[in-house]
């Protein structure tokens, strides 16, 4: 029988962001509600993307310089072993949660957004809707993008102000 998913099918601006519960690393249970009036992005990742260090150091000056504002990050962890997730999330320096339990590209909040390659990032607002999604953070323009895409939405701006 074939993998039944429950992806998005029209995942796009503006659309709500699929909720549900997962548990991190460390075993804790997660849900996105737990971040509802946050900004938050989402990271989905793996120890094999040959960009997780330029990334990691993205992501961790994404917290540092919005933070404080509201800017909350869940990182969602694809590797197949604990113990390889475990090192590539100390390597990497992602000391905000983790989400990972081993199924790869069948873990259900990869399967409920279609997560077909990583890194992968989903922004979403206060109110559970989907900002933006972005494959890449590689680039200085794709990064100046999403910074702005943050503050716009860390200061009450809907996309396209």
């Amino acid at each position: 029988t074939g993998v039944q998913t429950c992806a998005l099918p029209s995942l796009r601006r503006g659309s709500k962001a699929s909720a549900g519960e997962a548990k991190t690393l460390a075993g804790q249970k997660l849900s996105l509600e737990d971040f509802r009036g946050k900004v938050l992005l989402l990271d989905f990742w793996s120890s094999q993307s040959t960009q997780d260090q330029k990334i990691s150091a993205v992501l961790r000056q994404l917290r540092d310089d919005f933070g404080e504002r509201g800017l909350e990050l869940v990182s969602i962890n694809l590797d197949e072993e604990a113990d390889k997730a475990r090192e590539s999330v100390k390597a990497s320096g992602r000391t905000w949660p983790q989400i990972w339990d081993g199924k790869v590209w069948e873990t259900d909040i990869a399967l409920r957004y279609a997560i077909e390659q990583v890194p992968y990032h989903i922004l979403i607002d206060g109110e559970g809707k989907v900002l933006n999604m972005r494959v890449f953070l590689e680039d200085r323009a794709g990064i100046d993008d999403l910074r702005r895409e943050i503050e716009r939405a860390l200061s009450g701006g809907k996309p396209g102000d």
